[in-house]
């Protein structure tokens, strides 16, 4: 069977740039008889429902989480390859030829994500931002359709992780360093946290989403994976002052596989931060 991509626009209760996203899957360089376009949402508007019917693009109004939300696009679609699109970002016109390429020459890839730039509200591409790796953003990862997690209803949180880890566990992973998708920062992005305590609430519900997680996937590698996370995200809490269960931290970090003296430094740093963080707050409370 020849490939054909699903390309999967999310909007939840946004639209001030999901016009610009719909324009981007619709200008293409591949062919249009090898992708469909099906946009999942929770409104409807008049100028954006014109667009997506003028364009062909199956246009789906539901209530859900994003998680059912993804299901919904998943399930409608006819492609063996589903690339995904938040309503704020958008990508290079050249993006699902690279992708049809890319699954094309290797039937074994399972899941390809791709480069991104940092852009601002108004479109202007900004470097001081740190890059994350290849697990991070919907609207960079493409996957082969039989290798999403049955459980994707479920997720409420993560879904890119959630991608990433389906993927791991269902075959080869590959990585484009091409710029193709323009990931867009601004006040309403779910992702980014304005201070300390969203930060640490954020963090809190990444924990829970990683243990959800743990019970969706079976091998080894993928579960090793989900440990690691979630004691690097409790270590998160601890070192900036939250309650949290220490002992099993600590238990995971001197039953790891790094060498000795890591698991030591490891546990020793992360005392050190806490008890700094404390020598802090003693010092304001004096003043």
């Amino acid at each position: 069977m020849d490939d054909y991509i699903s390309v999967i626009v999310t909007a939840y209760s946004r639209k001030q740039f999901l016009m610009d996203a719909l324009k981007s899957t619709v200008n293409q360089t591949l062919n249009g008889k090898n992708y469909e376009i099906i946009l999942i949402k929770n409104f409807s508007d008049d100028s954006i429902d014109r667009y997506a019917g003028e364009n062909n693009i199956k246009n789906i109004v539901m209530d859900g989480t994003v998680g059912e939300f993804l299901n919904t696009g998943i399930t409608e679609s006819h492609g063996n390859i589903i690339s995904f699109l938040d309503d704020d970002d958008w990508i290079a016109k050249e993006k699902l030829e690279c992708v049809f390429n890319t699954f094309n020459v290797d039937e074994n890839i399972v899941y390809l994500h791709n480069n991104y730039e940092n852009v601002d509200k108004n479109g202007n591409t900004f470097t001081n931002h740190k890059k994350l790796g290849d697990g991070f953003n919907m609207s960079c990862i493409s996957i082969r359709k039989h290798a999403i997690n049955n459980n994707i209803a479920k997720v409420s949180e993560l879904t890119d992780t959630f991608m990433y880890f389906s993927a791991l566990e269902a075959g080869k992973l590959a990585a484009s360093e091409k710029v193709l998708t323009f990931y867009r920062h601004h006040n309403k992005n779910a992702s980014i946290t304005h201070n300390h305590q969203d930060r640490m609430r954020f963090v809190k519900r990444e924990i829970e989403e990683y243990r959800k997680f743990y019970n969706f996937f079976n091998t080894r590698r993928v579960k090793n994976s989900l440990r690691a996370r979630i004691t690097n995200e409790c270590i998160n809490l601890y070192v900036n002052g939250e309650d949290v269960e220490i002992n099993g931290i600590i238990n995971y970090i001197l039953n790891s596989n790094y060498t000795f003296v890591h698991r030591i430094k490891t546990v020793a740093s992360m005392e050190l931060q806490r008890f700094g963080l404390r020598k802090k707050l003693i010092g304001r409370k004096k003043r």
